[in-house]
This record gives C-alpha cells, sequence and structure tokens, in this order.
C-alpha cells in the first residue's frame, strides 16, 4: 500500500480481512504502542500492506535507537498488539 500519515491511517475498504482487527482504534494503538516499546523512536506512518505476500501494517519510526538519524520501518503481523505477542514482527529495516 501507499504511506498515508500516522493520524488518517483508517483501514481501507476492502483491507486483507486478517488485519480487521486493527481497523479498531484501540487495537491499532495496542499495536503501535508494541512496536514504539520494542523499538523506541516516533510513529509517523502506519500502513496496510502485503510482505512476502502475507497481511501486515508498516510502522516508520524517527528517532529509533535502531536507526539513529535515519527512518526505520518495521513490518508486523495481525497479531501485533495483543498479549503474549508483542509487536508480532515480521522484518525491520533502516532507511
Amino acid at each position: 500500500g501507499t504511506a498515508t500519515a500516522a493520524g488518517s491511517s483508517a483501514m481501507p475498504a476492502g483491507a486483507l480481512a486478517e488485519l480487521t482487527r486493527l481497523g479498531d482504534p484501540d487495537a491499532l494503538t495496542a499495536c503501535v504502542g508494541a512496536v514504539v516499546a520494542e523499538h523506541g523512536g516516533r510513529p509517523t506512518v502506519v500502513d496496510y500492506a502485503r510482505f512476502e505476500s502475507q497481511p501486515v501494517l508498516v510502522v516508520v519510526l524517527v528517532g529509533s535507537p535502531a536507526a539513529p538519524g535515519r527512518r526505520y520501518v518495521v513490518v508486523v503481523g495481525p497479531d501485533c498488539g495483543r498479549s503474549g505477542s508483542g509487536a508480532d514482527q515480521r522484518y525491520a529495516v533502516a532507511e
């Protein structure tokens, strides 16, 4: 998908069914909170996408200790933010 501002990341119509839970504002907040708890920084972009044919949420962080002075892109699965799942991370890269 295309990147959107974190404040406007409402789940688009026809989004991936596996990510429906993350369309709930509380679940999305818990997910992004789990990503920040693991990597630090501040989320600037949150978007729904597919990664290696799997439904994911993409979170772009700035100010993460993992990528000083750069953006840190974290790809997480549908269990992100659930108790015991943490961020359900699938991939991360500094850019």
